[in-house]
């Protein structure tokens, strides 16, 4: 991936927010799980390529699932994005 940011995706396929892009600290990383936690949100930790500008999809790769997500990774990274192909899968 190019330029790589590090993201919270939502099982609806929102970004909830962007990490940066180095990985995350334990801290960063925490906080942000507990702020999805607490608006009920589930999801991943997941890398975005830099194309977020209007009319481009980011290409997604999950790094870990967040708060126990429902859906598969590859569902909510294609509401959003294109999903990488080496990205692995998640599912309850």
């Amino acid at each position: 991936m190019d330029d790589p940011r590090y993201v919270l995706l939502t099982e609806g396929g929102q970004i909830a927010c962007t990490l940066g892009r180095t990985t995350p600290t334990a801290g960063d990383l925490s906080a942000a799980v507990a702020t999805m936690a607490a608006a009920g949100a589930r999801g991943w930790l997941a890398q975005a390529s830099h194309s977020f500008q209007a009319g481009h999809r980011p290409l997604l790769a999950m790094v870990q699932p967040v708060n126990n997500p429902a859906v598969p990774f590859t569902t909510a990274a294609a509401l959003c994005g294109r999903v990488a192909p080496d990205s692995g899968e998640f599912s309850a």
